[in-house]
């Protein structure tokens, strides 16, 4: 008799049946969602390492002003500087530098050789690195002051004014010299200015009173719009996103009109001014929807 048997079919190994086909998508995942993963985890543990590592020393440091020009440029700190009578040549700044895991540099010019001060901030320290800082400076002196994102105050100054921040608030009172002032999306007031004065934000409001200034051009991406003029003005430019715009001029002397331009995309106008479009004096005022209103100042 012969018997004949067969071997039983091998049995797949566990897991085998249910193993997923490598297709393209799932190779791109691999090849890109490994990294970010890494990176994320990686810099998560840098920042508490950074955060855990903290620290801050004081400075303050004169300068000496032989042309009248300060620059000062820092990695994010509030800044706030202010004309003396008293100090003829000389800048003295007093504040305080935060960092992390790396003490930063301070470099006492603008990188061309001109007075001021610029805070080097190492790759290590970007989780903190900022100099918070007053500066007293000359009456005329010539600024120009960045910060990466803290406020900005300048007072009692008659030189050219540039301020700029990454995204904080600007006030700035009793300047008398041309005025230029940006931030990405921060507030901004002014308040006794003379000079030729241009102001941009990114999305906060704009305000101002006591404006002496002929020439003013105020723009913001989305927030609003208020100045009160207590002179008349040579030419008024004045543009929002999409919030409210309310003008305050004087009145003309012997009842002159202003030349008034003013547009909205959506919103009301209310113009409360004597109108001559032939007048040298320009208003012109817009908005992508809110309201605007153009008056004279209260009786």
């Amino acid at each position: 008799m012969t018997t004949l048997s067969a071997s039983p079919p091998a049995t797949p190994a566990a897991g085998a049946a249910d193993a997923l086909p490598l297709t393209l998508g799932r190779r791109l995942t691999l090849a890109f969602g490994v990294p970010v993963m890494v990176g994320t985890i990686l810099l998560a543990g840098f920042n508490l390492v950074g955060n855990v590592g903290r620290a801050s020393f004081p400075v303050s440091h004169r300068l000496a002003m032989s042309d009248g020009h300060f620059t000062m440029n820092v990695g994010g700190g509030d800044v706030g500087l202010r004309g003396v009578p008293a100090d003829l040549g000389t800048a003295l700044l007093t504040g305080t530098v935060n960092y992390s895991l790396v003490r930063p540099k301070i470099f006492w010019n603008d990188g061309a050789g001109a007075v001021g001060v610029r805070l080097g901030c190492p790759f290590w320290s970007m989780t903190n690195c900022e100099l918070n800082a007053h500066v007293d400076l000359p009456v005329a002196a010539v600024v120009n002051a960045s910060t990466a994102g803290g406020n900005v105050t300048a007072a009692g100054l008659s030189g050219a004014v540039t301020l700029s921040t990454g995204g904080g608030d600007v006030n700035v009172s009793d300047l008398s010299g041309p005025l230029s002032v940006t931030t990405s999306g921060g507030n901004v007031s002014v308040d006794r200015i003379f000079g030729v004065t241009s102001v941009h934000t990114g999305g906060g409001d704009i305000t101002g009173t006591g404006i002496e200034a002929r020439d003013v051009t105020a723009v913001t991406s989305g927030g609003n719009i208020g100045l009160t003029l207590t002179v008349v003005p040579a030419n008024l430019d004045i543009q929002s996103g999409g919030g409210d715009i309310t003008i305050i001029v004087p009145r003309r002397p012997g009842g002159g009109g202003y030349d008034l331009t003013a547009t909205t995309g959506g919103g009301d106008v209310n113009r409360d001014v004597n109108i001559d479009q032939s007048s040298p004096y320009k208003i012109t005022a817009t908005t992508s929807g809110g309201n605007i209103t153009v008056e004279y100042p209260a009786s």
